[in-house]
């Protein structure tokens, strides 16, 4: 059960995911890992978290990360990011329907900073599902992807 969390301040970002992975097979066998790595730096001023077909996104962020470069803001990453995985899953959509029950389930929160007068310091944040053809939808204050049934409970105990 994935969790995955980023919220904006003034001048900031606060990022957070849990690094709990189960995998089954079709046979029933499970393997549990607490080590699986969800949130991953892109560069200085921009980071992904991944929640769903963990396999899937992952694969896809090792691939995009080449196109990431070191002076990218939150606004190009996002972009290149959306576009590349439109790209990747084109071929899916051949002869699979997006939403059908074995289409990919994978989707992203980008988090990180806007350039403002050359300067970056304006945190945005922004998810993209595959389910959604990985169309761009921009979080206003934070962002809560996976079971968000688990933050809704644990922030009412804080």
């Amino acid at each position: 059960m994935t969790l995955i969390i980023a919220a904006r301040g003034d001048d900031h970002i606060i990022v957070g995911a849990d690094s709990r992975a189960v995998m089954q097979s079709r046979d029933g066998t499970r393997i549990i890992s607490n080590t699986h790595k969800k949130l991953i730096k892109l560069n200085k001023f921009c980071c992904v978290m991944i929640t769903g077909d963990e396999e899937k996104g992952i694969y896809l962020i090792q691939k995009f990360r080449s196109k990431v470069t070191r002076k990218d803001d939150v606004i190009s990453v996002v972009n290149k990011l959306s576009e590349f995985c439109q790209n990747e899953f084109k071929p899916l959509l051949e002869f699979m329907k997006l939403n059908s029950p074995n289409y990919p389930d994978v989707a992203f929160i980008i988090a990180g900073l806007q350039k403002k007068r050359g300067i970056h310091k304006l945190p945005r944040l922004f998810v993209i599902r595959s389910l959604d053809g990985f169309a761009l939808g921009e979080k206003l204050d934070y962002s809560i992807e996976g079971k968000s049934i688990l933050a809704a409970y644990l922030f009412s105990k804080a």
